[in-house]
């Protein structure tokens, strides 16, 4: 279970690192925006 949630939670960083910097306006509307 733990090598599942690394996964995760590395492809989530991974996609969620470039569009935070990239796009702020995002955060907002994304669900992790609340989390960011």
């Amino acid at each position: 279970v733990k090598r599942l949630n690394d996964d995760e939670k590395t492809t989530k960083n991974k996609r969620e690192a470039p569009r935070v910097p990239t796009k702020p306006r995002i955060s907002p509307q994304s669900p992790f925006g609340s989390l960011s």
